[in-house]
């Protein structure tokens, strides 16, 4: 049997393949996989952050690729009817990394410091920990970044540090920044597979790379960004923890500029993954700010 495993072009997305290909390959002796990069908006965009894995869903849909591999991260909620998630990878590193050529600690930073970023969580979570920094927006491949901190002038960056990992240069890291700092993306540090609603076969062929832990957890962060409805100005991050048999979630809805903000946890079993999720969201929604309630919901 031969299938099509389909990723955006950069070398995260290929080198998470290939791994994902030996893995495959150990499991099934008779299966033939083939790596197709697919042209996509390779680039993260903050107008229109989606872009790349529509055009990943496009070519699932029409056939052109049987599988297709991505940052969970970047998969929306919401997928085409024809499509579903079949199944998220052992985590990496879930937190995000402070890399820096002249500073060994985020907490060394002067006042004032220019900080590369590239998601409106991170900024807001910078600015409500440091309101000194200067945040300064970088997009583009993780090598890339990493390479015009200079052309910045940054002082440092933040970036996830399961982007360093899949690029095999995590030694760029000089800390991981704890949770109490910066929360992290729904689903930050697996991978995910989507395949054609129909195609249980395929389905079954991915189950033995399936990590039960990591499922529960993004199914409760996932369900958490669901009922928020995804608005691009709201800063969203959220850490599912599971303990034995305890889960505990922990979120953050924030401004850009972090002046409004809320910050809490819920608990309760794994199977209840997606009901704590969206419990979270709810307790927030309460909690929080008219500011946030308005960004969030609409004007009443």
């Amino acid at each position: 049997m031969k299938i099509k495993l389909g990723i955006c072009k950069r070398r995260v997305s290929r080198n998470a393949a290939e791994k994902i290909k030996k893995q495959l390959l150990g499991h099934h002796q008779d299966l033939e996989v083939e790596i197709v990069s697919v042209e996509t908006a390779i680039h993260f965009s903050p107008d229109d952050p989606e872009a790349a894995i529509r055009e990943l869903e496009e070519a699932l849909i029409v056939g052109d690729v049987d599988i297709v591999l991505h940052l969970l991260r970047e998969i929306p909620v919401a997928m085409p009817e024809k499509i579903r998630l079949i199944g998220v990878t052992e985590r990496t590193t879930p937190f995000d990394a402070f890399v820096s050529r002249r500073f060994a600690l985020l907490d060394e930073l002067p006042d004032g410091a220019r900080v590369g970023y590239s998601h409106l969580r991170q900024k807001s979570q910078l600015l409500l920990y440091r309101p000194d920094f200067t945040p300064i927006e970088v997009h583009g491949s993780i090598d890339g970044r990493l390479e015009r901190m200079e052309d910045h002038r940054l002082a440092a960056l933040i970036v996830g540090a399961e982007n360093l990992e899949h690029v095999e240069r995590q030694d760029q890291a000089n800390e991981i920044i704890s949770g109490d700092i910066m929360l992290p993306a729904p689903g930050q540090g697996c991978l995910g597979f989507l395949a054609r609603r129909e195609d249980n076969e395929l389905a079954l062929l991915f189950e033995p790379l399936e990590d039960q832990t990591s499922r529960f957890e993004t199914i409760a962060e996932r369900a958490f960004l669901g009922h928020l409805g995804g608005n691009p100005e709201i800063a969203v991050g959220v850490r599912a923890a599971l303990d034995s048999s305890l889960m505990i979630v922990e979120g953050f809805l924030a401004t850009e500029d972090g002046s409004h903000y809320i910050r809490d946890a819920i608990q309760g079993l794994p199977e209840q993954a997606e009901l704590l999720g969206a419990n979270l969201a709810r307790l927030l929604l309460t909690l929080g700010s008219e500011e946030l309630e308005t960004l969030i919901l609409g004007s009443p």
